[in-house]
Parts: C-alpha cells; sequence; structure tokens
C-alpha cells in the first residue's frame, strides 16, 4: 500500500470518527419513572399570571446535525424540563448555529416552571408532550 493512501485512509477514519462524536445527544434519560411519565406543556408565550406556579430554571437543548425545524427538539425540552421537576416550559425560543456537521443546527431554549395546576393552561397556545417522549403532542390552538 503506498504512504498517500494509508495516510488518506487515517485522515477519513479520523473525521469519521470525529463526526460520530458530533450526533446529538439531546434527548436525556430519565431514571424516574414518575417523573418521566409526567406530562409538558410547552409554550412560546409567557406564563398565565393568577395561578400558582413556581420558576425552577432555563432549560436548553440542541441538535448539532440536520437542518430540522426548531420545534423538533420540543420533545427533548421537555425531558430537560422533566429532570428539574418542571411541567411547563414558556418563554420558548429557537435559534440556529453553525456546528462542525451543519450550517444551521436548530437549539432551543425556555423557562421551567413548575404548576400546581396543570388544567389551568387550557386555552394557551402551546403543545402537551406526553410520557419521556414527543410521541403524544396535544396542540391548544
Amino acid at each position: 500500500m503506498k504512504k498517500s493512501n494509508f495516510y488518506s485512509i487515517i485522515i477519513n477514519l479520523a473525521f469519521c470518527l470525529f463526526a460520530i462524536s458530533c450526533v446529538s445527544t439531546s434527548q436525556t434519560g430519565v431514571g424516574n419513572s414518575q417523573v418521566a411519565a409526567t406530562p409538558v406543556f410547552i409554550s412560546e408565550a409567557p406564563p398565565p399570571t393568577g395561578i400558582s406556579i413556581q420558576h425552577l430554571g432555563q432549560v436548553t437543548t440542541s441538535d448539532y446535525v440536520g437542518y430540522r425545524k426548531c420545534a423538533s427538539l420540543y420533545g427533548a425540552l421537555a425531558n430537560e424540563a422533566r429532570i428539574l421537576g418542571a411541567n411547563a416550559v414558556f418563554f420558548t425560543h429557537g435559534d440556529r448555529r453553525v456546528t462542525a456537521t451543519s450550517w444551521s443546527a436548530p437549539t432551543v431554549s425556555g423557562q421551567a416552571y413548575r404548576i400546581e395546576n396543570f388544567d389551568s393552561l387550557a386555552g394557551i397556545q402551546g403543545e402537551i408532550f406526553g410520557p419521556s417522549e414527543n410521541v403524544e403532542r396535544k396542540t391548544n390552538r
């Protein structure tokens, strides 16, 4: 084997290993099954006033590959909120950034809240994400 072919193989292998290490890991696993079963409401709107609400902090998730819509990361954002003990995320917004494998990888963030009466969110535009995945999506319109 020629020396130049050997170096070409090594460079291509290094690039592949680097690309594999950049794969999205934004779907965070949750250990407690009760927490994982909590539905999470996600909205771009501010939280409603006049209800019992507790702010828990900011949650963020991002993808390193692809050109998907930012809303495709809402399930992962719901999982991040569950880890904090939240059942709602407000002020949700998305952005795009350049990564090693994409010119426009999505990233999403919002403010996590714990709502005492989940039914008080009726009428607010947003989506409810079911147990630890974005399989069960209900939209309030």
